[in-house]
């Protein structure tokens, strides 16, 4: 039992390390495609809005939206038309994380089905609000952890005579 609750504490840690890589790498990935369309359209202050698209893409699901209305605001001083760009490219490419980039990244740096990443977030957001959606996918890989170490029987024991 100590070694099971050892690898469950090791595998975790790890999983939750994974999980904050795939976070990191999304948001990367989306600051790099902001900077390239921002460039393109002459929005000044571009640091900035990166820097906070960066940090508040690191919030499940309300976080980029909090992004882009600060980043919509910011813009918005520069020239209204150019705001108008921003904020449509800012969701055009939260959609694309949501449903395309955190299932399949951060699906799979914590093993877990990227059907199940998008159903985890959707039912933490409306039962358990900010802090489920916040904790939902490092949560549900500890389960997931926890219930193959503990719990499931390996298939080498079912094959024995």
């Amino acid at each position: 039992m100590k070694n099971k609750i050892k690898a469950f504490i090791t595998q975790s840690f790890k999983s939750t390390g994974k999980y904050f890589l795939g976070k990191t790498i999304t948001s990367l990935l989306i600051i790099v495609i902001c900077l390239i369309i921002f460039v393109l359209l002459d929005i000044k202050l571009i640091p900035i809005i990166l820097i906070l698209i960066f940090f508040t893409n690191f919030i499940p699901i309300f976080g980029p939206w909090i992004g882009t209305v600060i980043s919509g605001v910011i813009v918005l001083f520069q020239s209204p038309l150019q705001a108008l760009y921003a904020v449509i490219t800012l969701l055009i490419l939260q959609i694309i994380e949501q449903f395309l980039l955190i299932p399949l990244i951060i699906g799979k740096a914590v093993d877990v089905k990227p059907l199940f990443v998008v159903v985890i977030l959707i039912l933490s957001s409306v039962f358990l609000g900010f802090w489920g959606v916040l904790f939902a996918i490092p949560l549900a890989s500890i389960i997931k952890i926890g219930y193959t170490i503990f719990i499931r029987k390996k298939d080498s024991q079912s094959l024995k005579p």
